[in-house]
């Protein structure tokens, strides 16, 4: 994650930045800033402050919410993973596993529908990269069959359920096809399973994972309780981003960024 993504992931979030006296001075909500947040932040301070400092003397683009019934670009992260996965298709390098050991009764039609509601509320877990005559773009699916799948282990020792485990993580994905990310279940003994959620990083990152687990559970609890999932219409969606980037990223705009980041990079090495 680069200093502007991580500028545009905390507005999304509704954490606001601002450069005070030469400190950057933040505005959230209680639980909103995580403590990954406070590190990445950390990590990037100096390119921030430069990028802060050039907003300062002009007009920076909207983040808001962009029309569907247009090609939408990829971000910039996102256009360099598609070029890799050109040069080496379905590479599951890319691959981002994630396991959790559940104990205890599972509802696994209830967590099917949580996974349902939560692929239909986020876009980039519905969207495809498609090849065009001039560039690739973002193909944004009505629906996307994403399944359960279940796999009945418990006859299966440790080092049998780790590597059939490493198995389902490698399988490669078809970026142009999808959907990106899969989600198994491997029930290793009586009310024992692990939960496996295997994601191209093209649509996710370790922080979206976060949220990820945590709708999911929401989910999963309203539906065992047979409480209606609260449908909520996200304002912003990553394909807002990577058009707001393509904006921001442009023309003397662009120009400003990289004299303030190599001004910076000069002065650091001086």
């Amino acid at each position: 994650m680069n200093a502007l993504e991580l500028i545009a992931r905390l507005r999304a979030a509704g954490i606001r930045l601002a450069l005070h006296e030469g400190k950057i001075r933040l505005k959230a909500e209680k639980g909103s800033l995580t403590e990954e947040l406070k590190q990445e932040i950390s990590a990037h301070k100096q390119e921030i402050m430069a990028l802060l400092s050039s907003s300062d003397t002009e007009t920076a683009p909207e983040l808001r919410r962009t029309s569907r019934d247009q090609p939408l670009p990829l971000s910039y992260a996102q256009q360099r993973l598609w070029f890799l996965d050109e040069l080496e298709p379905g590479t599951p390098v890319y691959n981002m596993p994630f396991a959790l050991k559940i104990r205890g009764k599972l509802n696994t039609e209830a967590l099917q529908n949580a996974l349902n509601d939560l692929v239909e509320q986020h876009e980039s877990l519905r969207t495809i990269f498609v090849a065009t005559d001039s560039e690739p773009v973002q193909k944004i699916l009505s629906n996307v069959a994403t399944t359960l799948n279940t796999h009945d282990l418990q006859d299966q020792d440790e080092t049998a359920v780790l590597q059939q485990t490493r198995k389902l993580a490698k399988e490669n994905f078809d970026l142009a096809k999808g959907p990106l990310l899969r989600l198994h279940l491997l029930e290793t003994a009586a009310d024992e399973y692990i939960l496996l959620l295997v994601i191209h990083h093209i649509v996710s990152d370790l922080w979206s994972m976060n949220v990820f687990f945590r709708e999911l559970g929401k989910l999963y609890e309203r539906h065992t309780s047979d409480v209606a999932p609260a449908r909520e219409e996200l304002a912003i969606q990553y394909a807002d981003y990577a058009v707001w980037q393509r904006e921001v990223l442009s023309g003397p705009r662009l120009e400003s960024h990289v004299d303030h980041l190599i001004r910076l990079d000069h002065n650091a090495g001086s």
